[in-house]
C-alpha cells in the first residue's frame, strides 16, 4: 500500500482501539447497513484502494471528512464496534461515501456512482443519499486547503510514531 493508505490503515486500525466501545449518539441511520458486512475494514481498504483509482490524496482527505463529521455531530465513527456488525457497517459505508466525496472534490476524472456502489458494497440508490447525508453534515464545507491537508497528515504521522504503530 502506498504512504497515504498505510497511514489510513493505521490510522482506521488505532482509532477503533483508542475510541473503545464508544456508542455514536443519535446514529445517522443512512449509514447503518441491514446486514453486516463479510470484510474487514482493513481489507475494506485494500478493496478500495485497488478498485477506486484515485490519488492517495482522496483517501487523506476522506480521513479528514470523517473526523469533521465527528467534530460537528459529536458521534464516534470508528471505535471497536466498528468491528462488530451494524457499527462495522455504518464505518464501512461512511469510508466509501467520504471517499467518493473526496475523489469528486480532487480528481479530474473520476467513475460514476454506481461504479463506486459497486466497489464499496452498497446500491447507487444507497451512496446517492448517503452522499448527499454526508455534505448535509458537514454543511457542504468540503474544501480541504493544503494548510489543512499537511496539519492532518503531520498530527497523524506524529501520533502513529507515537504509539509505535508505523
Amino acid at each position: 500500500m502506498n504512504s497515504p493508505w498505510t497511514l489510513a490503515t493505521h490510522l482506521l486500525q488505532h482509532s477503533l482501539t483508542v475510541n473503545g466501545n464508544s456508542i455514536p449518539k443519535q446514529p445517522i441511520k443512512c449509514f447503518y447497513g441491514k446486514r453486516a458486512p463479510s470484510i474487514s475494514i482493513l481489507d475494506y481498504l485494500k478493496r478500495i484502494q485497488t478498485y477506486a483509482m484515485c490519488s492517495d490524496a482522496c483517501i487523506v482527505v476522506a480521513l479528514i471528512y470523517i473526523e469533521r463529521l465527528e467534530r460537528k455531530t459529536g458521534r464516534i465513527w470508528l471505535n471497536a464496534l466498528s468491528t462488530h456488525r451494524y457499527f462495522k457497517a455504518a464505518c464501512i459505508r461512511l469510508v466509501i461515501t467520504a471517499l467518493v466525496l473526496a475523489i469528486k472534490l480532487l480528481e479530474d476524472k473520476y467513475y460514476d456512482n454506481n461504479y463506486y456502489a459497486k466497489v464499496g458494497g452498497v446500491s447507487c440508490r444507497e451512496l446517492n443519499g448517503m452522499e448527499l447525508r454526508l455534505v448535509e453534515e458537514l454543511e457542504y464545507e468540503l474544501q480541504v486547503t493544503q494548510e489543512e491537508y499537511r496539519e492532518y497528515l503531520n498530527r497523524q504521522a506524529i501520533a502513529c510514531v507515537g504509539n509505535a504503530e508505523i
